[in-house]
């Protein structure tokens, strides 16, 4: 699966996970989780090795005058960023886990959106 699609089901992820789950189900979830969050990591990692290379440090003050800094992309790298980030979620990772039925799920409230992102980690 191409790494695009775990990341975009992270938050659903986490709101599946908060959910009330039976137990065998909220294990499987967890042990799930558990593997794909080496991916997370690992993205994380390499687009913070982007935000360095082509981005700079801001710091602007608060309304309450405390300082806040963060990283942004310069506006003459914005495209090049933006080129290695799709090559970094086009890659294809694999991870083994036990997909979770659907119908195991009746009682969770999931948007068609986390329907959507969770996808890969379903079955009917």
């Amino acid at each position: 699966m191409k790494l695009s699609t775990i990341i975009n089901a992270q938050q659903s992820l986490t709101k599946l996970a908060n959910s009330d789950l039976p137990v065998k189900i909220a294990y499987s979830l967890s042990k799930t989780i558990q593997k794909l969050s080496v991916e997370f990591k690992a993205f994380d990692e390499a687009r913070n090795k982007l935000f360095e290379k082509y981005g700079e440090e801001i710091e602007e003050k608060t309304k309450t005058g405390q300082p806040n800094r963060y990283k942004k992309i310069k506006n003459e790298n914005i495209e090049e960023f933006q080129k290695e980030i799709n090559k970094l979620l086009d890659l294809e990772v694999e991870v083994d886990f036990k997909k979770i039925k659907v119908s195991n799920l009746e009682k969770v409230n999931l948007s068609a959106i986390d329907l959507t992102n969770l996808e890969f980690i379903l079955e009917e």
